[in-house]
């Protein structure tokens, strides 16, 4: 436990430094003596420059990852647990201002279209979303939709906002267009029984205060 908390105060220093410097001009031994570690002692947690690199993005995305799986873990509803879960995604960057920077500096860690090189990371927040979406429909609150199909559409439109509102500028697309297209696409998805439902309690999920 000891090694692996070490690690993670490695990667989250390396993250701040290739986030405001770039991959070029960020050497181990910048990494090393911001962590309060020797060059050497970095090898214990990374092959190389590019290994310390890749295993810091995955740290970065895992991250964000944990913060937007912490905002539903206590939440039962379907429709809460979506809405939820892609606002604590989207927002989660205005907070991280060391990962929005490495993902500035290098968009490939998280691609809009092919060559994800941390597939596994998202694809378990695909499985998240399509967990949701299950739950949803088994509960007659979401329409029977096939649920590969779905999920791929919502991670492809969440991607083009991040992309668009945190990576490809330097000004936060507003809040409240992303609340309000998570509003359309929540209604396209609700059945009768659901509908009712999200009605008595959209504004209150939506358009509640943002955590600063």
């Amino acid at each position: 436990m000891k090694r692996t908390a070490r690690k993670n105060e490695i990667l989250d220093t390396a993250i701040t430094l290739f986030g405001k410097f770039g991959y070029k001009k960020t050497s181990l031994s910048d990494i090393a003596d911001a962590a309060g570690v020797t060059p050497a002692a970095l090898y214990r947690y990374a092959d190389g420059k590019e290994d310390l690199y890749r295993a810091a993005a995955g740290r970065g995305l895992l991250r964000w990852q944990g913060a937007a799986f912490g905002a539903v873990e206590t939440l039962t509803d379907p429709i809460e647990r979506f809405t939820a879960l892609a606002l604590a995604s989207f927002r989660y960057l205005a907070r991280d201002d060391d990962f929005s920077a490495m993902l500035k500096s290098d968009p490939t860690i998280f691609p809009l279209f092919s060559g994800d090189r941390f597939e596994t990371v998202n694809d378990a927040s695909k499985e998240m979303i399509k967990s949701i979406l299950a739950d949803g429909v088994s509960q007659g609150l979401f329409r029977p939709l096939d649920l590969e199909r779905i999920t791929h559409l919502f991670f492809s439109i969440y991607k083009m906002f991040i992309v668009g509102s945190y990576i490809e500028t330097d000004r936060f697309s507003d809040d409240e267009l992303f609340s309000e297209s998570l509003d359309v696409l929540v209604r396209g998805l609700l059945t009768e029984t659901g509908r009712r439902r999200y009605e008595t309690k959209s504004d209150s999920i939506l358009y509640e205060e943002k955590e600063e």
